[in-house]
């Protein structure tokens, strides 16, 4: 009986303003997910490589000790870069990502896959060509090559990018490719600056037939604080933007650094703090969003979401 490809829904984490906590969301939301039961893929975009290295870590570690190396696990890795390249070595570039999720137990994979980047992807060659109205496509090309074999099931739910903090080529073929861009942002006018740009481009995706089903999931604060002035600016946008902003707030929480830094996502690192049902509530709503939860549907095998910070701030 022939099998139906999964169609996964492919969602593009973008702000021009870096430290809005773009990784720390494609991380934790990776993590809500996979331990929900869907397989996902995390594509990371950024040369900085923040997202593979924490996504990685256990791998990374084990790849070190095999080898006597020092972190070259990522220098060795196919990335975007040579998947531009070539866009049928994509499935060589998949890895499978290992957490340990209590001490001293043997890290595991759970459902998360990477295709990595490294600093190499700061040279880049140029993907758009004049001449060829496809080289722009080359990312949506790359992904539909993505396939089933006997050595690998890679079969995804959900695809997550971590994108760069610019709109250059790799951005924009990356857009190209997605269903949703979902937009972090810190609580002050210089993270919401470039949104209209990020409108500009989704139009002109649109419009060009680029992409013509591309759209803004939405803008939600991260970082977020219970103070007058946080609570102001957070009103105020609510406000202005409409449905556009994500009421689900990210509270500033140094737990989130710690998982990032220990490579375990804050669903099994943390899994009652008040910052993983946030990102917990988060995953719900954009799934809500994408027509992939219910009004009353809630994620399986998590936490339960009651400690809701968003209706403690909507209160105050």
């Amino acid at each position: 009986m022939a099998t139906t490809k999964k169609n996964p829904v492919k969602i593009a984490v973008f702000n021009q303003k870096g430290g809005v906590a773009k990784t720390t969301t494609v991380f934790n939301m990776a993590g809500i997910l996979a331990k929900s039961g869907a397989k996902v893929l995390v594509i990371d975009a950024d040369p900085q490589a923040n997202v593979s290295s924490s996504l990685l870590f256990e791998n990374i570690s084990e790849y070190d000790r095999k080898y006597g190396t020092s972190g070259q696990m990522l220098k060795n890795a196919k990335t975007l870069r040579d998947i531009a390249e070539r866009p049928s070595c994509i499935n060589d570039a998949i890895i499978k990502a290992k957490f340990m999720i209590q001490d001293k137990t043997k890290p595991k994979w759970r459902g998360v896959d990477v295709i990595p980047a490294n600093s190499m992807m700061f040279d880049m060659p140029p993907l758009e060509d004049p001449d060829d109205e496809e080289s722009g496509m080359v990312i949506a090309h790359a992904l539909e090559q993505i396939r089933r074999t006997r050595g690998h099931m890679y079969e995804y739910d959900y695809i997550l990018f971590d994108l760069p903090p610019h709109l250059g080529e790799l951005t924009i073929s990356i857009l190209a490719a997605v269903n949703y861009i979902l937009v972090p942002a810190s609580v002050d006018s210089y993270s919401l600056a470039g949104f209209g740009e990020l409108m500009n481009t989704v139009n002109f995706l649109v419009s060009s037939k680029r992409n013509p089903d591309l759209s803004v999931i939405g803008i939600f604060f991260t970082m977020m604080q219970a103070t007058p002035y946080y609570i102001s600016l957070y009103n105020e946008t609510m406000e202005a933007l409409g449905d556009t902003f994500i009421q689900s707030t990210i509270r500033q929480n140094v737990y989130a650094k710690k998982a990032s830094e220990c490579g375990c996502p804050l669903c099994w690192l943390k899994r009652n703090s008040g910052i993983t049902k946030d990102y917990i509530n988060l995953t719900e709503e954009v799934l809500r969003r994408c027509g992939k939860l219910g009004e009353d549907e809630h994620l399986p095998n998590l936490t339960d979401p009651k400690d809701n910070y968003t209706n403690y701030l909507l209160s105050r």
